[in-house]
């Protein structure tokens, strides 16, 4: 039986998709910041527009958190969460090949 202090074993297979899928991520993390940043708007867009990530939640919850604000306001608040999210998710990857 395994404890909760134990390490999953992992297959063969398991273990080259890590490698795989970690090499794509390092490699796309030693691209420039600049270009990371002009791509995390096209991110930001596709989570906004296409997926719809949660935008029943944050709308409903930033309604909620500023009831004095307008329709159009709360809009807006969504879209500059959407383009932070997606500055975090950018700058995670980048993360990987950052220097000390």
């Amino acid at each position: 039986m395994r404890t909760n202090l134990e390490r999953p074993t992992l297959s063969v297979g398991q273990k080259g998709i890590f490698g795989i899928v970690y090499g794509v991520i390092y490699g796309l993390s030693m691209l420039p910041f600049g270009l990371w940043y002009g791509l995390s708007g096209g991110i930001a867009w596709v989570l906004r527009v296409l997926v719809k990530y949660r935008k029943d939640v944050i709308l409903q919850n930033f309604s909620r958190s500023f009831p004095e604000k307008s329709p159009d306001e709360i809009q807006l608040l969504a879209r500059q969460f959407y383009q932070h999210f997606a500055d975090f998710l950018v700058e995670t990857v980048k993360s990987i090949s950052i220097s000390e």
